[in-house]
């Protein structure tokens, strides 16, 4: 009478194997299905059976139990992938890191706000042709600035040693009728001006063509024996629509604090301006079909943005090939992908973070808990390296390595609902039953519209015994006016509880309103659909 866990099923799978001398490439006994769980491939003896059989189980009953494992993970939110193990984890670079922070808009014109990140995201594109430098993403930029309380402000000195670059460039546009002024300064670890740099256009609608020369100039006083790796210029890479741009980069602004829907509105607009704008093709692909985890959606857009990926700059071909390998569910080449981006830009913190993922949905628990170490080392402060070390802790049975992982998480993000969610989850998968109701009440009061954290709520129920709140809080997530998954995910956990505790009927029922949900990325071998 114990509820499994997502946590339990993993450690038992890895007990498993090990037993069974498996391995993860050529498996015996034991294949993980992408996306669906574990199959028994074995070589099978069936010997016929003379006694009188026993009672046949209830028609919904048994092969329900090969679902058990889908259902959990499904509830518990997936993104997952199931891939064979990398090679090893290459060293840190020596090349000299460069991060390129927000501008000031000198301009007095808040039309023009979207230039404080935009001239940045330029330039990023413009400098990374050379091969003297890595240069950090916005994403990694802005994380070590947001937790160092430097994000919008703060001297070069102070934005240089928070975000621990060995080169930091900063700047400020500003406007005079139509002409534009750009200023950009390199600055040192310790404060002392490397360069510095300036361009005026005639006109904004300038910007991508000439932020080349400003950008190549910067690199030859950073740089002067070096040589690009590719010389084509900025609106080729990129767009020469400056328009598309300022969607672009403000979709980049909403990918960046989850808001998924607005991002892929505001990026679908800038491929309406530039149908050619390979990156923002991308950039739909993977928000649908990475951290959104709809593959089907995404697939279209990454498949055109792989065809055309020759114009971009190295990284961003080899992120896109990762993107789209994920996309297909190819997880083999998606690790391949990782691996060499890794091996090529070491300080790339997204590819740790997502081939430690990969290798966490294999039970290969130690690879990811190292590749994670290694993104954590880079920066010591991002909350979702330590969401997924106390995610992955709890799955190697380490309770109180989690618990410290979640708690520094909460640290870092207090307002942050998922924090006190995976704290939750935490305490549930070490039986502290009580401190995980708190942990998702404190998450739910935080957003009540957090309904993972519900779901969670609802098999810690389960687990307890108390299943009538167990269903009640699953149903919760079934309402009109609320997405199509987190309602699949609420009748999918209903009917796995009432199937638990033997309530056959409400189990079925519940069952066959999941089935009435369809969704992307779900095949009919999902838990409503064999327990019926």
């Amino acid at each position: 009478d114990t509820a499994v866990t997502d946590d339990a099923l993993t450690q038992c799978i890895a007990y498993v194997r090990r037993a069974l001398g498996d391995t993860h490439r050529n498996p015996a006994y034991l294949k993980t299905v992408p996306r669906m769980g574990y199959r028994f491939v074995g070589t099978v003896t069936e010997v016929p059976v003379r006694e009188t059989p026993a009672e046949p189980a209830p028609r919904s009953r048994r092969p329900f139990l090969r679902a058990v494992a889908v259902l959990l993970a499904v509830s518990l939110g997936g993104g997952a992938y199931w891939v064979a193990a990398p090679g090893p984890i290459p060293t840190v670079g020596a090349k000299r890191q460069i991060a390129v922070v927000r501008f000031d808009n000198l301009s007095g014109q808040a039309d023009l706000d979207w230039l404080r990140d935009g001239l940045p995201d330029m330039l990023d594109t413009a400098l990374s042709r050379s091969l003297a430098f890595e240069v950090l993403s916005r994403e990694q930029v802005n994380s070590r600035l947001r937790t160092s309380n430097q994000a919008g402000s703060g001297s070069d000195l102070e934005r240089a040693r928070a975000t621990r670059a060995s080169v930091v460039i900063a700047g400020s546009f500003s406007m005079l009728g139509e002409s534009m002024r750009v200023d950009a300064r390199a600055t040192d670890a310790n404060g002392a001006i490397l360069a510095a740099e300036n361009m005026t256009v005639d006109r904004k609608g300038q910007l991508l063509s000439q932020l080349d020369f400003l950008g190549a100039r910067l690199a030859a006083r950073l740089a002067p024996r070096s040589q690009d790796r590719d010389r084509r210029q900025l609106s080729s890479l990129m767009t020469d629509n400056l328009e598309a741009y300022r969607y672009y980069s403000l979709g980049l602004e909403k990918a960046e604090s989850l808001q998924t829907p607005e991002a892929i509105a505001l990026l679908e607009k800038a491929l309406a301006l530039d149908p050619s704008f390979v990156m923002a093709q991308a950039r739909i692909g993977y928000a649908y079909a990475v951290p959104g985890a709809y593959p089907g959606k995404g697939r279209p857009y990454l498949e055109k943005a792989f065809r055309a990926a020759a114009r971009l700059t190295e990284k961003d071909r080899q992120h896109i090939l990762a993107w789209y390998s994920i996309a297909n569910q190819d997880y083999d080449r998606a690790i391949r992908a990782y691996s060499e981006l890794i091996a090529a830009y070491p300080n790339e913190e997204e590819a740790y973070f997502r081939l430690a993922m990969l290798l966490r949905g294999e039970s290969r628990h130690e690879e990811a808990a190292e590749l994670l170490r290694h993104a954590n080392a880079m920066d010591p402060d991002d909350p979702k390296i330590y969401n997924a070390l106390s995610s992955v802790s709890s799955e190697m049975g380490r309770h109180s390595d989690a618990i410290a992982m979640a708690e520094r998480y909460i640290a870092l993000a207090p307002s942050d609902a998922n924090a006190y969610d995976s704290l939750a989850l935490s305490y549930q998968s070490a039986g502290q039953f009580d401190d995980a109701l708190e942990a998702y009440r404190k998450a739910l009061e935080l957003d009540p519209a957090f309904r993972i954290a519900s779901l969670h709520r609802g098999l810690l129920y389960a687990q307890m015994g108390r299943v009538r709140d167990g269903v009640r809080e699953s149903l919760r997530n079934t309402g009109a006016g609320l997405g199509d998954r987190d309602r699949r995910r609420g009748w999918d956990q209903a009917a796995w509880i009432d199937w638990r505790f033997r309530h056959w009927d409400a189990a079925r029922s519940e069952a066959e309103q999941a089935l009435k949900i369809p969704i992307d990325g779900w095949v009919n071998s999902n838990p409503a659909y064999l327990l019926i």
